[in-house]
């Protein structure tokens, strides 16, 4: 995995005998539990009240789907938590003067840009802030800069997660705008998709727009009196919705660092209000207690370790290659299965030939994962080529259903 700081800081758990998955989790647990003090303590050392700071918190906390990623193992809200703390020393910096504070504030980004590169989106902030001490500029800019020597250095080796490797990969639709993958996915988040698209859900989805566009407008006065919170986070929301409305993937976890840097808006102007602020924090944990028994379902991983099963009894020992192969991999060493996962996933094989992915004995995944196989591995727009039609239509022939559901489907491969 590239950066590598995530799986560093779970090795030692592992050397101990921990479980694998259970080792990611407790990184993600520990780190991401200081998200919601973090962001208290940001808004309470901008000059704001209490009451601003707890609901800021609060809606980090009551966000079902920030809750999920914070305990499934992902990377991402650990990567918030140190871009969280680094805006905090970023804080004490310009409060204290000092260049120890700003080399301290420029290794805990570094830190998170080890954990996931798409922290450097909200790089050009720091330097920007230190502006007018021109010392921990300077200071900040170098130290930072050691933290990316590997990451260019990386950069011009063959490796499927290089930095900007993504942004420049041949399959990205650079051309192409979508402002609502964002907006969509900061929905999400808070758990407004399980509700359903109309009555209740859509009103939720009305209300966090509403208030949001309230809160920005009844902010702009703080905006332009010099509020160092709100002016960092109003800019990161531009970077980062600028970008993500551009990228070529619309994961919902995207949408974290727009929830995140949303939250001080939020809770600050939510403080403000009698009646609404009341409202709006009973709509949004009436969302969030609605979302949480979707993530107790276990269904998908019941019917992988079913047709995984289906596999081993026709044939023990047979290859299997898989968009995103990394819940099978644990699944099938946990049971005890004799089947053989290909690790790569689609992503790796998206410039490899296509035995990469459908060179195996058998090829399983969702059928959305599947979908997106096939579009990556033969449906290039970017490079102006568009679809491989004929190479498509004879890869899906070679493909022969053999058991499971849109969750999970394992197809038989003929050989070419």
């Amino acid at each position: 995995y590239w950066p590598p700081l995530f799986p560093y800081l779970a090795s030692p758990l592992i050397a101990l005998g921990v479980d694998s998955v259970i080792a990611v989790r407790l990184v993600t647990v520990l780190l991401s539990s200081a998200i919601a003090p973090l962001l208290y303590l940001l808004v309470r050392r901008a000059g704001h009240e209490p009451k601003a700071a707890l609901i800021s918190s609060l809606l980090w906390i009551f966000s079902p789907w920030a809750f999920r990623f914070s305990v499934v193992g992902q990377v991402e809200t650990p990567m918030l938590a140190l871009v969280l703390l680094a805006v905090l020393l970023l804080q004490r910096a310009r409060e204290d003067g000092t260049v120890r504070t700003a080399v301290l504030c420029a290794a805990v980004l570094g830190a998170a840009v080890w954990i996931k590169e798409t922290a450097l989106l909200a790089t050009p902030l720091f330097p920007l802030f230190l502006r007018s001490t021109r010392r921990q500029a300077v200071a900040w800019t170098l130290t930072f800069g050691l933290f990316l020597v590997t990451h260019a250095v990386q950069a011009f080796q063959p490796h499927a997660f290089g930095i900007l490797s993504e942004v420049t990969t041949p399959v990205a639709h650079w051309n192409r705008v979508n402002a609502d993958a964002v907006l969509g996915n900061l929905l999400r988040l808070q758990g407004v998709e399980p509700l359903g698209p109309r009555g209740f859900g859509l009103a939720i989805a009305v209300a966090l727009a509403v208030t949001l566009v309230l809160a920005i407008r009844a902010l702009w006065g703080d905006l332009r009196k010099g509020d160092f919170l709100l002016r960092f986070s109003g800019l990161a929301l531009v970077l980062f919705a600028a970008f993500f409305a551009v990228f070529w993937k619309r994961f919902v976890y995207y949408a974290l660092p727009l929830h995140l840097f949303l939250a001080p808006f939020l809770g600050i102007y939510l403080a403000r209000l009698r009646i609404g602020r009341w409202v709006f924090l009973g709509v949004v944990a009436l969302s969030f207690v609605a979302t949480l028994p979707r993530f107790a379902d276990r269904s998908e991983e019941r019917m992988c370790v079913l047709a995984l099963r289906v596999v081993e009894s026709r044939r023990r020992g047979a290859s299997i290659a898989m968009p995103l192969p990394r819940v099978a991999e644990y699944l099938a060493e946990n049971e005890g299965l004799a089947v053989r996962l290909s690790p790569r996933d689609w992503v790796a094989c998206l410039d490899e030939p296509t035995e990469c992915l459908f060179g195996g004995d058998f090829v399983a995944g969702s059928s959305e994962a599947l979908q997106r196989a096939l579009v990556g591995a033969f449906c290039r727009p970017a490079s102006g080529r568009g679809c491989d039609r004929e190479a498509l239509d004879q890869t899906i022939g070679r493909l022969h259903y053999l058991t499971g559901d849109r969750s999970f489907r394992v197809y038989r491969v003929d050989p070419e």
